[in-house]
C-alpha cells in the first residue's frame, strides 16, 4: 500500500470549498455501483462526526456531532432533538443493509440509539424541509419517522449548505492519492479523520498493530483486499451556482 474526531461542534461543521460538487457489525455495506452523493442516505453510507444530511431547502439538518450526539438542528444552528448519548467521542451513524439505522459507538460495539427498523423495508433517510427525518421503502411509503413538525424558512441561494456522508466499502483497498497517514484503532476514528479534513474525499482503513488510516485526496479505483475497509466520501452542495 501507498504511504498514506458537545453540542458546540455544530458551529465546526466541514469547511468545505465555496462549491465543490461531489446493532450490527461493520459488515460488507457498499457496493461501487451505488451513486455518489444524493440530498437522503441510501442503506451503505455512514454519518461520521462532523457529518450531515441537509433539507433541500437548506432548512434543517441531521448531524453527527463529534461529542456523540446525532442531532437536528435548523439553518441558524437551533437545536432541534438529540439522541441523548453524549458523551460518546468519536461514534457515528449508519444506515445497515438490513434497514435499521444505527448510532455506533467508537469501536462499534453495542448501539447507542437505533430507529428499530431491521428488515422493515426502509431503503431511504431523509432530513425534511419541515425539520422531520423519515424513512422510507422503495415505494416511498413511510416507515419511520422522528415525529419533529417544526417549519422554519431556509434558502439555500443565500446560505449554500453542504450534505456529507460515507459510502463504506468492506475488504476494499484504495491505493494512492494519500494526503496524510496515521494510527487509527476504528474505521469510526478514520471516516471521523477524513470528515474533519476539508481536503479529503476518501480513505483506507487497514487492520492490524493497532490499525491504521490513510486520508486521500481523490477516490482511488478500488482493488479487493480482505479485512481493509474504504470510505468514499459523498457531497452535494445545495444552493450551489
Amino acid at each position: 500500500m501507498d504511504t498514506r474526531l458537545s453540542l458546540i461542534s455544530a458551529v465546526l461543521f466541514l469547511s468545505l470549498p465555496a462549491c465543490a460538487s461531489g446493532v450490527g457489525s461493520d459488515e460488507a455495506i457498499g457496493t461501487e455501483s451505488e451513486a455518489m452523493g444524493s440530498t437522503y442516505m441510501q442503506k451503505g453510507e455512514y454519518l461520521f462526526p462532523n457529518q450531515a444530511i441537509w433539507s433541500s431547502d437548506c432548512g434543517y439538518q441531521l448531524l453527527m456531532q463529534t461529542d456523540g450526539n446525532l442531532v437536528v438542528r435548523n439553518r441558524n444552528s437551533v437545536l432541534q432533538w438529540y439522541s441523548h448519548t453524549a458523551p460518546a467521542s468519536g461514534a457515528y451513524a449508519k444506515f445497515q443493509t438490513d434497514g435499521n439505522f444505527v448510532l455506533s459507538s467508537f469501536n462499534g460495539g453495542a448501539a447507542l440509539w437505533t430507529t428499530g427498523t431491521s428488515n422493515a423495508g426502509g431503503v431511504s433517510l431523509k432530513q425534511q424541509s419541515d425539520a422531520n427525518v423519515v424513512m422510507t421503502n422503495s415505494g416511498g411509503g413511510l416507515v419511520w419517522n422522528l415525529g419533529l413538525v417544526k417549519p422554519i424558512s431556509g434558502n439555500c441561494v443565500s446560505a449554500p449548505k453542504w450534505t456529507t456522508d460515507t459510502t463504506v466499502l468492506a475488504n476494499t483497498d484504495l491505493p494512492g492519492a494519500d494526503l496524510t497517514s496515521s494510527a487509527s484503532p476504528h474505521i469510526g476514528d478514520c471516516g471521523g479523520k477524513c470528515a474533519a479534513n476539508a481536503s479529503c474525499n476518501a480513505w483506507t482503513w487497514v487492520p492490524g498493530s493497532g490499525g491504521w488510516c490513510y486520508l486521500k485526496s481523490s477516490v482511488p479505483a478500488s482493488t479487493n483486499a480482505p479485512g481493509m475497509m474504504s470510505g468514499r466520501v459523498n457531497k452535494i452542495c445545495h444552493g450551489c451556482i
